[in-house]
């Protein structure tokens, strides 16, 4: 294959990678709280730490609010730092 052979492939690489890029990973950052982009991102990986990393369940998930609307919070800690 020549360069111009080469060339292509690269183009078309980059275009199918561009296109899995918009159709799949933008939908699924900006699902986040905030429907932004770069705050998805970082979303999605302080998501993936604590479900992997820090192993984080949730015991009842049927009483956990379904809506995104501002609200009262009670955050209540397990364990102390010392």
């Amino acid at each position: 294959m020549g360069t111009t052979g080469w060339l292509l492939v690269a183009a078309a690489s980059w275009i199918g990678v561009i296109t899995c890029w918009n159709l799949a990973l933008v939908p699924w950052f900006k699902a986040g709280p905030k429907r932004d982009i770069v705050f998805g991102i970082m979303f999605r990986i302080a998501q993936c730490h604590a479900r992997w990393m820090a192993r984080l369940t949730v015991q009842s998930p049927e009483t956990c609010p379904t809506t995104r609307t501002p609200g009262p919070l009670l955050v209540i800690a397990n364990h102390t730092t010392s």
